[in-house]
């Protein structure tokens, strides 16, 4: 028998959400400050998607589809990451080529 409640701590980062761990009597995400297991619109919260967004499915599949996914924050820090070195490293590249023949880009 698995037994793994993990009682989160407020000034700590939360473990991660898998897809294969829903909660059962034994196992889970346990509130800091209450006795019960997190639910579905907390976890949701947690891991970055707005209040708003709605999970369709049973409790099993609505932890699923948040353990199978990029989290919002993560992805948005990713697609930033990759504007900010890749379309904005060619536009001033092609501005230094059109100023400066002599140089080469990457």
């Amino acid at each position: 028998m698995n037994l793994c409640l993990v009682r989160l701590d407020p000034e700590k980062p939360c473990p991660t959400i898998q897809k294969s761990s829903p909660q059962s009597s034994t196992t889970g995400l346990i509130h800091p400050y209450e006795i019960r297991h997190l639910t579905i619109s907390e976890i949701k919260l947690m891991s970055s998607f707005s209040g708003p967004f709605s999970l369709e499915g049973s409790f099993v599949e609505k932890w699923a589809r948040i353990g199978n996914s990029v989290l919002p924050l993560l992805m948005k820090a990713i697609a930033e990451s990759i504007y900010h070195g890749f379309v904005l490293a060619k536009q001033d590249c092609s501005f230094t080529i059109s100023s400066n023949l002599g140089h080469q880009c990457p």
